[in-house]
């Protein structure tokens, strides 16, 4: 543009009348041709901008569309749903009119039993009544005490006759009422079962669209991401296709000026200066701006088709909400409704933060990437998913106790940390090398022992019927099941509690598992001990073998051991 300038001045000083004619032509040129052309071009830019906007997330609508369409992948699903729902609600209405009816009968029932039992009552207080009033009058005739006699007693027998009467009518009504009652709630729950049907096939295929429903959104999802992806790159390209048009419009505006100081009659020097002032910075701006779509990205469409799965708060209000009052869906069974507390998830998932109170059936939606035991120093990653599934629960276990941070070989610790907190597992590294542990499906405790009430000790006992507590070895890998055979008497005692002892799994005396516990004998209570006598309450892993054996598979030793280790957990 400076050579342009120079190049001005250099005929501005050499100026003849020539020159003035090839600036006019110059400037036809420009307005005819050259700023129609880069118009041109702005208005294709502009559609190209739109095309690419429009054309990238209309692909994806137009897929969604044709998933959810009547040949769609949700098509047949969808279908199902629509059918049971319909069949649901007029169910429901049916229900209510069932149970309306049977309420009413149920009130003129109430209303004739109150009818009955006032009518019969006459009849009994007649049949109370005495004969005080019959007695023979001072002074009075035999002929007129028998005339008497026989007109009270003919008034008497009328008045029996109309109350028996009357609470015979009563009774007949109060029956035929009850059996019309009987046959309209016999109606009213056919009804409410049928309805109950409805509900179960509407919700399960909820569940089976919502599964469905997740690939296709998913799909849609990233077609989106995509779409919004290639417009961001494509901007990036037209942006500088816009700048470039601009400085070109700039470039054309300033040769346009400078090519209009030939037409002055005044100062040309004067006009030559004006022109290099100018920077025609909003001229430029006005005709090269673009409209950019917005937003980026696109607002999506609602890729549900049912408002969510069964359980699903949306899904509650839509399709329970307007139900009459006294004919409310009942509690959700689909798969969908288990509680995400109830979802085992995946290795490397553990459930979701107040798991007990959501609902769902996904991974996605119950289970998020976590350890199931927080700073464990015994457990590792492959043990968790043994843990995970003897237990069959993938809820966080949260550690209450330690050895090594509190306090070592410690019953109080241990019992102040962990008592009365619902189910437990403990896991122990022994100095034999074995990793060991127990679940515990009750609450640990502790009860004060000592010799004086050593005749309460089967109170300390925690008993297991349904025996779904077990002992295990990580190191073997072997899940030891209560024992259902043996020792019937004992194997229903899971554990063993006691203010003085640590986890004790089984019986006292024969305890299959016990940490730091106290025994009576030559060395006098609150001698500690470890000690394993598995396959009493516990099965062995070798099945019928020998005491010795078994101890020594399981723990190394039958109390020749300590513990390096031990951490007990429990479910918050």
């Amino acid at each position: 543009m400076a050579a342009l300038e120079n190049s001005v001045q250099q005929l501005l000083n050499s100026a003849g009348p020539d020159v003035a004619g090839l600036s006019e032509s110059l400037k036809t040129v420009m307005e005819q041709e050259m700023k129609p052309t880069m118009r041109t071009a702005m208005v294709d830019l502009q559609k190209e901008l739109d095309a690419h906007y429009s054309s990238g997330y209309t692909r994806c609508d137009e897929a969604l569309a044709k998933d959810k369409g009547p040949d769609g992948k949700l098509a047949g699903k969808t279908s199902v749903f629509k059918k049971a729902q319909t069949q649901h609600q007029t169910c429901r209405k049916e229900e209510s009119d069932a149970r309306t009816a049977h309420s009413t009968c149920s009130a003129t029932e109430s209303q004739l039993g109150a009818e009955k039992e006032t009518a019969c009552q006459v009849v009994r207080e007649f049949n109370k009544a005495n004969s005080s009033d019959c007695a023979k009058q001072e002074g009075e005739s035999e002929e007129a005490y028998t005339r008497r006699l026989r007109e009270y007693y003919e008034a008497r027998n009328l008045e029996v006759r109309e109350a028996e009467e009357k609470c015979d009518r009563a009774t007949v009504s109060l029956e035929n009422k009850v059996a019309e009652c009987s046959g309209l709630k016999d109606t009213w729950s056919g009804i409410r079962e049928a309805c109950g049907r409805e509900q179960d096939t509407m919700d399960e295929a909820s569940c089976d669209i919502q599964e469905d429903e997740t690939s296709v959104c998913q799909e849609y999802s990233r077609c989106y991401e995509q779409a919004t992806a290639a417009y961001n790159q494509d901007l990036e390209a037209v942006k500088q296709q816009q700048a470039d048009l601009a400085d070109e419009w700039a470039a054309l505006l300033r040769m346009q000026c400078l090519l209009q100081v030939f037409a002055k009659d005044a100062d040309k020097q004067a006009a030559l200066a004006t022109c290099k002032g100018q920077d025609h910075a909003s001229e430029v701006a006005s005709a090269t701006s673009l409209r950019f779509p917005s937003p980026v990205p696109k607002t999506a469409q609602l890729c549900s088709t049912i408002g969510g799965a069964a359980a699903n708060s949306h899904y509650i209000v839509q399709h329970y909400g307007s139900l009459p009052k006294n004919a409310q869906a009942k509690t959700c069974s689909a798969s969908c409704c288990t509680k995400c507390s109830e979802f085992l998830c995946p290795h490397g998932f553990v459930n979701i933060d107040l798991a007990e109170q959501k609902i769902g059936s996904l991974a996605e939606s119950c289970c998020v990437e976590g350890s199931l035991f927080s700073n464990s120093k015994l457990v590792s990653e492959k043990h968790q998913g043994l843990l995970r599934d003897w237990v069959q629960s993938s809820k966080r276990w949260t550690l209450c106790y330690q050895r090594s941070t509190h306090g070592g070989d410690s019953p109080a610790a241990f019992h102040a940390g962990c008592d009365n907190k619902g189910r437990t597992i403990t896991v122990m590294k022994l100095s034999t090398g074995k990793v060991v542990g127990g679940y515990n499906a009750n609450s640990w405790s502790s009860p004060v022992l000592g010799p004086e009430n050593i005749r309460l000790w089967n109170s300390y006992y925690s008993p297991n019927l349904e025996r779904t507590g077990f002992l295990f070895s990580l190191t073997t890998e072997f899940k030891h099941k209560q024992n259902d055979r043996r020792f019937l008497h004992y194997n229903k005692y899971a554990t063993w509690n006691g203010d003085t002892m640590g986890p004790n799994f089984g019986l006292y005396h024969r305890g299959d598992l016990q940490a730091f516990s106290w025994e009576a004998g030559k060395t006098g209570y609150g001698h500690r001990r470890n000690k394993c006598d598995i396959g009493y309450t516990y099965i062995t892993r070798l099945g019928q073998t020998t005491e010795n054996i078994a101890r020594q598979d399981f723990c190394g030793s039958f109390d020749n051991f300590g513990i390096e280790e031990m951490e007990v957990f429990y479910q918050a």
